[in-house]
């Protein structure tokens, strides 16, 4: 059989799937169809049939935000995006399209930015068409209930509150307030109960029904939908509908400048974490030659982390933590091109050695960057990922795809997506980029809690000070100096052939198994995808208690630093990988294109095997401060999320609080860390997972690698999940303080049993109870912004949890209303209509019954219950006849054993100005449950 990659990959022959008079180019392995239409009234509407998408989304994206804003109304766009889910003349029941889909396998959401609005959902594909009739109602005849606005306003307000305390949000803001105050987004845009509010004359509700009127028409939007099939015609239908709205009157173009684009600023900010953060924003002309990725390529060169890179150099000399690159187009007029990093603290004492690093850096791709070989490898990464399609979520696909008409030919959305084929090298575009790349001429900010300022923002309480860039300080920074910076060499991971392979497995497979290692494999070239998976678990019986934990987050920090130059290349290469700290484990994961996997699961090994011996005592200070920097900031976290860690971290196999973290960090010592490191190294075990388009040596270099490490000793493989989970009766309730203005509650049942039955039980619970629950504390008794009840799963052990954040309510009161929720809803499981409760079951089912789309979700699946130790791989059909059998009596008697009566349950408060819990204070037992643990989603 003739391999249609390979000639793909030598020619860039082109596919064409048309629609209509549109022809959108495709790579040879997307299923997909694309039916675009430009309607009447300027609505810009693309169906994408994806056969293998098994729900269904839409998204309308209007182009109008916060720049729009009235005067005066600060957040309108922000507060019509929450009034519009109140409900229309159609569907005038509150929050019915949300209830809907919940109830039928999906959700719903929006969200405001400066310059367009988007509301999407999913839902089962069965009642499909009726929740999109809910959906198009939004932009034909919404209520705008004057009932509801005390509600919305009360939302967006404790939306604006939670936010007050990220420091993200707080620079944001600044950024924006000392910008050019002719220009639109040079003010506040989230609204709070101030600028939401009626203005003597001037109506709140009245100025939001003008605002809908005026922005939110047809020609402002861009449609999309997914479905892995459209009924007959359903798509006229939706044509029909969509063609109701109205056009109108696009606004003005914005015609000032946000930023000054020939003289700079420094802009200092004082922030609640412990932080250092330097960023530097080009303000340039809007360039509309797609076909020519001058910021993409130098994007490319200037983030990259190879030998000798700004970023390498950087790190190496101890100056900064990460560096990033990014570029984002203001107006028809205007882009801003970005260089942020994350000092360190000896960086942030050295700030004009830095902007001096990054001007040299300039110089230096000025004289030397801009060739033609360098854009010929990102254009050859750029069609591997066209050409290898692999499968989307429908919810991703209509999020990204309504910004892609609207900034590409229609023709050209798929491959400007990456450099490919459709751009080419232009040496004077990039040049005239480049000459605009002059820090006397850039806008500076530097964020810290240790910064001196002299103004103050009472909106976001915040402190900054902003003064113009002196010829003095630009003559410090464009100062040559010897930083020893080189331009990234040539890419060695970029796969030369992709091998042809055939057979599948039908699922995993041992081929090697000792005392201290054990290997699983499973070949699947069903897919034609050339692609291969690594998943490698390190254990160590050194890892038992919150200070060996600690040793092993800086052995982390230690590697993931090091390894960074290293791995980059195969990064840009498509090959990427990542090693994550879970519980008291090493997970290294490595995916991608091609057959170089072992070498980069090669180069994590030997630097963990060498780390003891290069690891010096400056390098265990750097990691030490980055750490306590880590320890330190989760104070200022949204106090749900706090909660929400410490409880993961106490019930699974951890067993600690980040109080007890805290309390252990003061005795770490830099011969105790190598130590631990030998002591790690020796007493390692292992359980990999290689999956995917196998070589036929590809186990066998995988088994010889890890044997370079780890014992090979005979026997059968024996770790286990040693632990198991913490039952949470074995704690009273907690309570936490933090930095954060708002309080929160967050409740936990836990199953008395951890059977199959319990697991879909429990989701059940969340798709009956979580509507309801979110429409009575949060719509109806205003909170907070942060509302929901939800079942999870941990380490397989079924829960269901409820959380509450609230700018103005004490946890102790947040838990009354709870009561009084569970109280009030203790029969509607019973109570409810048969007819719906067979309909969530069924959406219930066919989440189960949902078969893989791509290679890294089986991937995951397979990859997750063998690290897991889970071998159960028909689980899910399983749950699909559990659930099958189900009754609303069966399900009530579960529902009252483990919510309703149960003692098995935590509550685990954050509140202001309370002692912080200690785990030593709280543990009532040690007993853990060992009983058989299966996880389903």
């Amino acid at each position: 059989m003739t391999n249609p990659i390979s000639s793909f990959l030598s020619s860039f022959l082109v596919l064409f799937i048309c629609t209509l008079s549109y022809a959108i180019e495709q790579g040879p392995l997307d299923p997909r169809t694309f039916d675009f239409h430009q309607l009447d009234n300027g609505l810009k509407v693309l169906f994408i049939t994806d056969p293998d998408a098994e729900i269904s989304a839409s998204s309308m994206m209007v182009d109008v935000g916060t720049n729009s804003d009235p005067k005066g109304f600060e957040g309108l766009a922000h507060f019509l995006e929450h009034m519009l889910f109140i409900g229309t003349k159609k569907y005038p029941e509150v929050d019915y399209l949300q209830s809907y889909v919940a109830q039928h396998g999906g959700y719903t959401n929006a969200y405001t930015a400066f310059d367009h609005t988007q509301y999407y959902f999913s839902v089962n594909s069965d009642y499909f068409e009726h929740a999109l009739d809910a959906f198009t109602e939004f932009f034909l005849e919404p209520t705008l209930d004057e009932a509801y606005v005390e509600r919305e306003r009360n939302a967006v307000n404790a939306e604006f509150e939670m936010n007050k305390s990220n420091d993200g949000w707080r620079m944001y803001h600044v950024n924006n307030i000392t910008a050019n105050p002719k220009h639109p987004g040079s003010r506040f845009t989230i609204g709070d109960l101030n600028t939401l509010s009626d203005h003597g004359e001037q109506s709140l509700l009245e100025n939001l029904k003008l605002f809908y009127k005026q922005h939110y028409i047809a020609n402002n939007m861009y449609f999309v939908s997914v479905s892995p099939r459209y009924s007959e015609g359903q798509k006229a239908m939706i044509i029909d509908k969509l063609s109701m709205i109205r056009e109108g009157n696009k606004s003005l173009p914005i015609t000032e400048h946000k930023f000054n684009q020939s003289a700079g600023s420094l802009l200092k900010i004082k922030t609640l974490r412990e932080m250092n953060t330097l960023e530097v924003q080009f303000s340039i002309p809007r360039d509309t030659r797609f076909q020519s990725p001058a910021l993409a390529y130098l994007s490319h060169i200037l983030g990259h982390e190879g030998p000798g890179t700004l970023t390498e150099v950087l790190k190496r000399q101890d100056l900064i933590q990460s560096l990033g690159v990014s570029s984002n187009h203001l107006s028809d007029i205007e882009s801003v091109f970005s260089v942020s990093l994350e000092l360190t603290q000896l960086g942030s004492s050295q700030i004009d050695y830095v902007l001096s690093s990054l001007h040299d850096y300039l110089e230096l791709i000025k004289r030397n960057g801009v060739e033609s070989w360098r854009f010929y490898e990102m254009q050859r990464s750029g069609m591997l990922d066209y050409l290898f399609y692999q499968n989307i979520n429908p919810i991703r696909q209509v999020s990204l795809y309504p910004k892609l008409i609207q900034q590409y030919p229609i023709e050209y959305i798929e491959k400007a997506q990456s450099v490919t084929n459709i751009h080419h090298f232009d040496e004077t575009h990039i040049n005239s980029v480049l000459g605009s790349l002059r820090l006397n001429a850039a806008r500076i900010i530097y964020a810290s809690n240790d910064v001196e300022t002299d103004r103050y923002d009472d909106i976001f309480d915040v402190n900054y000070s902003v003064q113009p860039i002196s010829a003095q300080q630009y003559q410090k920074w464009s100062r040559q100096s010897e930083h020893m910076l080189k331009l990234p060499g040539k890419n060695i991971y970029l796969p030369s052939q992709l091998d042809q392979v055939s057979g599948s497995q039908d699922q995993p497979s041992i081929s090697h198994e000792s005392k201290n290692l054990r290997i699983w494999k499973m070949m699947d070239a069903s897919y034609a995808l050339p692609k291969q998976y690594v998943n490698l678990r390190l254990y160590s019986s050194q890892v038992k208690d919150p200070l060996s934990y600690l040793y092993l987050h800086l052995t982390h920090l230690l590697l993931d630093k090091e390894l960074s130059s290293t791995l980059y290349p195969a990064y840009l290469a498509g090959l990427s990988s990542s090693l994550r700290l879970d519980n008291e484990y090493l997970n290294l994961r490595i995916s991608g294109l091609g057959n170089k996997h072992i070498a980069v699961a090669q180069q994590v090994l030997d630097q963990l095997d060498e780390l003891d011996a290069t690891l010096t005592r400056q390098f265990f200070e750097q990691s030490l401060a980055t750490l306590r920097d880590n320890l330190s900031n989760f104070k200022y976290a949204a106090p749900y999320r706090y909660a929400s860690i410490n409880f993961y971290n106490l019930i699974q196999s951890s067993n600690f609080l980040l109080s007890d973290l805290n309390d252990q960090v003061d005795l770490l010592s830099y011969e105790s860390l190598k130590a631990f490191i030998q002591d790690y190294k020796s007493s390692l075990e292992a359980e990999a997972f290689i999956y995917g388009y196998l070589g036929e040596n590809a186990t066998q270099d995988l088994e010889k690698t890890l044997l370079k490490y780890i014992p090979n000793e005979a026997g059968a493989f024996t770790r286990k999940m040693d632990k198991g989970v913490m039952q949470v009766k074995d704690y009273d309730d907690l309570s936490f303080n933090t930095e954060h203005g708002d309080m929160a509650l967050l409740r936990v049942y836990q199953s008395n049993m951890s059977d199959l039955t319990a697991k879909v039980s429990v989701n059940m619970i969340q798709a009956i109870y979580g509507p309801e629950f979110f429409e009575q504390l949060r719509t109806e008794k205003q909170i907070g912004y942060i509302v929901a009840l939800q079942s999870l799963s941990v380490s397989g052990w079924p829960h269901i949890m409820m959380v509450a954040q609230s700018p103005a309510m004490q946890p102790d009161e947040i838990s009354k209303h709870m009561d009084l929720f569970l109280e009030e809803n203790q029969r509607l499981i019973v109570d409810m209509d048969p007819n719906l409760f067979e309909e969530i079951k069924q959406s219930l089912i066919d989440r189960y019954q949902q078969t893989d789309k791509n290679m890294t979700e089986v991937n995951h699946r397979y990859g997750s219950q063998i690290l897991n130790h889970h071998y159960v791989y028909d689980l899910d059909v399983r749950a699909a006849s559990e659930v099958e059998l189900m009754t609303q009596s069966q399900l009530q008697r579960f529902f009252e054993d483990n919510v309703l009566n149960n003692n098995n349950r935590l509550d685990l408060k954050v509140e202001k100005g309370n002692v912080e819990s200690s785990l030593a204070e709280k543990k009532s037992s040690s007993e853990f449950s060992n009983a058989q643990i299966w996880e389903i989603e």
